[in-house]
């Protein structure tokens, strides 16, 4: 027998989304813009929280079908009030609508192409920690062919939009100029199947680096990087459509990554001993 979705979502948040783990790590406060969208599309911007408590009484009340985290305001924000953005997490937007891709169009994804999101949480690992010195980043699927970056680093909070936009400029470089990194190389040649699968190369010649970096290296979203005013879809939400989790992931063992191993709301209703491992990795970004 089916279960009914909303009764399932109001379960899930009642009983096990991690609301404690979220908010610690938000350092959730009423100065924090959350969004909620109703199942018919409705918006309610510039909901704010004094404490966890009321978060989680808020969730169970109104149930939203998706929940966006917004900036730090220098007031508590409402619709109708001068209020300024004042910080908000450095965060990288990879979306596989954005790739060329043979196996899969417009929004649909498989485990071929999926493959493109190992090769980003690969790059931006690498390169944020090793080339630009971050200590702290988490990676979220979004449930159907989405990542999300946050670096979670405190004094990324209060970048600039002109630092923001530097650090972009940065990986687009690599292309735009042909610098092609010989560590970025590395990790999509670790990938290199996915360029005979989608035929983009004859499976009986050589392939360059500039065909990888063409098909494979990170495309990401400038603006999601660069504004503070951009809305970003907060880790463990169902994905509406596909009915997945939001998951963290683990950069050390991308190979448990799969979409197949991606949790249903209704399995994570039946089963919420999988929860733990996605919310021990959140416990590791505090």
């Amino acid at each position: 027998m089916d279960l009914d979705p909303n009764l399932m979502l109001f379960t899930y948040y009642k009983n096990f989304f991690p609301v404690k783990e979220i908010s610690e790590w938000l350092e959730l406060d009423e100065f924090r813009e959350i969004s909620f969208c109703s199942s018919e599309g409705k918006y309610m911007r510039y909901l704010t929280f004094a404490d966890f408590e009321e978060f989680h009484e808020k969730l169970t009340t109104l149930v939203p079908a998706k929940i966006d985290i917004g900036a730090i305001y220098d007031v508590i924000p409402a619709k109708d009030i001068q209020k300024k953005a004042i910080k908000r997490e450095l965060v990288f937007d990879i979306d596989l609508t954005d790739y060329e891709r043979v196996c899969c169009k417009d929004k649909s994804v498989c485990d071929k192409c999926v493959v493109l999101i190992k090769v980003a949480v690969e790059i931006l690992d690498y390169a944020l920690r090793t080339e630009l010195g971050f200590t702290n980043l988490g990676f979220v699927f979004s449930g159907r062919r989405g990542l999300h970056c946050w670096v979670n680093d405190k004094e990324t909070k209060e970048f600039t939009e002109v630092e923001r936009q530097e650090i972009i400029s940065y990986f687009n470089t690599c292309c735009d100029k042909r610098i092609f990194s010989p560590e970025y190389t590395e990790i999509m040649l670790k990938y290199s199947d996915y360029m005979k699968n989608q035929n983009f190369i004859d499976i009986s010649e050589p392939f360059t680096e500039e065909d990888l970096y063409k098909k494979m290296f990170i495309r990401l979203d400038k603006d999601v990087t660069t504004s503070h005013a951009h809305l970003i879809k907060m880790p463990f939400c169902i994905h509406p459509n596909s009915g997945k989790l939001s998951i963290p992931i683990d950069p050390d063992n991308l190979s448990d990554f799969t979409l197949e191993n991606v949790p249903t709301l209704e399995e994570i209703i039946k089963n919420p001993n999988l929860l733990q491992n996605y919310v021990s990795i959140v416990k590791d970004w505090l």
